[in-house]
């Protein structure tokens, strides 16, 4: 089976030295890490451009991915809370994901061919939408990284329909940022 269907999106916290920022939160292990970054540290509300107080959060989360899964594959989820139509909450989470990622790729020196976005729009909240508090905690990114070796490679480059997408979106990505 494929790794990433495994992997434990709800796994423990983890304490990683290297992210001392409280606004990132941790989960994970030795073979993944997960990073939660809430949206009202990334972006304006509504909106998809990371916000320039964001940037250190970023810096910090690159520096683990570096230290701990060097050369893994990394996924960025895009979450959202569940006001507004569903559809225009998965493509809310579709351009924050994207943002993110070329971020990543242009700022924080990521491999393009190891990153793809999943925009989960209002799917799995992590807390109820009834209350504010709750739908704020729904608002979020999570940026997962495997680390080479574990078999989270995905389609391996070999053009499965993730790395063609990845490619397309992030060779025009770079233009429109």
């Amino acid at each position: 089976g494929n790794w990433w269907d495994n992997s434990d999106m709800n796994a423990p916290a983890a304490r990683f030295d290297e992210v001392t920022d409280r606004d990132i939160s941790v989960r994970g292990n030795d073979n993944y890490g997960i990073y939660g970054i809430g949206e009202a540290i990334l972006f304006e509300e509504g909106k998809s451009t990371i916000r320039p107080q964001a940037e250190a959060d970023l810096k910090q989360v690159v520096a683990s991915i570096k230290k701990r899964y060097n050369n893994g594959n990394i996924r960025i989820y895009g979450y959202t809370d569940s006001v507004g139509t569903a559809g225009n909450n998965k493509q809310l989470a579709e351009q924050r994901a994207e943002a993110v990622k070329n971020w990543l790729i242009q700022s924080g020196n990521l491999p393009a061919g190891n990153l793809t976005t999943h925009p989960i729009g209002e799917g799995q909240p992590q807390a109820s939408n009834a209350t504010q508090q709750g739908r704020k905690q729904n608002r979020r990114v999570e940026i997962v990284a495997a680390a080479s070796g574990t078999g989270a490679t995905g389609s391996g480059g070999t053009g499965g329909a993730g790395d063609t997408s990845a490619g397309r979106t992030g060779a025009t990505g770079g233009a429109s940022a």
